[in-house]
């Protein structure tokens, strides 16, 4: 079963290494500096040396390249991934806090696509997100009980418990 990961700003490091097989491609959004650790920075980066539109694109192309049965999307990965949904190149799509979503709504997913969200976003009102989202064909949502970026070890709102009740369920219900 082929996977491709779509990484958020923190890059291949923040990838939980459960969900890494010999057939996962990850692809970051750019060249990331691994020294940066702060979010601010390395969100900042992501805009100047890549953006949304140009991580899409590479990823696109990377997803007809490779015919991956999965992709996994988290943060910004997510929102690409739920932007890949509306072409059928996978078999299935999870997303993981994907907040550029809430400038996609009018896609309409032609794969099977779940969609994490935290319990929160700071920057949108969620539920009127996920109001848009339920009656949507192809899409289920799950809710986490964490914050933004609680698989990312990387992140301040890292859980580890949260991270692991997920990281079962994609084993049990995508890795077979």
């Amino acid at each position: 079963m082929r996977i491709l990961i779509l990484a958020d700003i923190f890059g291949i490091e923040s990838i939980p290494t459960e969900l890494i097989t010999k057939d996962t491609f990850i692809l970051e959004p750019y060249k990331i500096n691994k020294s940066v650790t702060n979010e601010t920075l390395l969100y900042n980066a992501f805009i100047e040396k890549s953006g949304h539109d140009n991580y899409f694109q590479i990823a696109y192309k990377k997803t007809i390249e490779l015919k991956p049965d999965i992709v996994i999307g988290f943060s910004i990965g997510g929102s690409i991934a739920w932007r890949l949904s509306n072409f059928k190149i996978s078999s299935k799509i999870i997303c993981f806090y994907p907040s550029q979503i809430r400038n996609h709504l009018d896609i309409v997913p032609k794969v099977k696509t779940t969609i994490v969200f935290p319990k929160k976003e700071l920057h949108f009102d969620l539920n009127r997100v996920k109001e848009k989202l339920t009656s949507k064909k192809n899409v289920n949502l799950q809710n986490s009980t964490e914050l933004h970026g609680f698989m990312n070890k990387k992140s301040i709102n890292y859980n580890k418990d949260e991270k692991f009740k997920f990281i079962k369920n994609i084993l049990n219900n995508f890795y077979k």
